[in-house]
């Protein structure tokens, strides 16, 4: 499974992951990514609705697919972050 279909619930338990969306968020001054632990959305869904500004879900993007390149040669998948 792609990681941006993976529901945040479940991608935020992911420590670097959630690093990652709390570090973007305050840099934004935007939300704080606790509101976001029990969604069901995804990021794929963040982006489709608008929901958060499409220029920090770029760099939650950008940042999210380097630390993918990072474990890739080990096991790709979302799921082994």
């Amino acid at each position: 499974m792609r990681y941006d279909e993976v529901p945040l619930t479940e991608l935020l338990q992911k420590r670097p992951v959630f690093s990652i969306f709390d570090e973007e968020f305050r840099h934004a001054g935007w939300l704080d990514v606790t509101v976001l632990l029990g969604s069901e959305s995804t990021i794929k869904g963040l982006e489709d609705d608008g929901t958060v500004p499409p220029e920090v879900m770029s760099r939650i993007r950008e940042r999210i697919e380097e630390l993918l390149q990072s474990v890739t040669s080990e096991n790709a998948s979302a799921h082994s972050i």
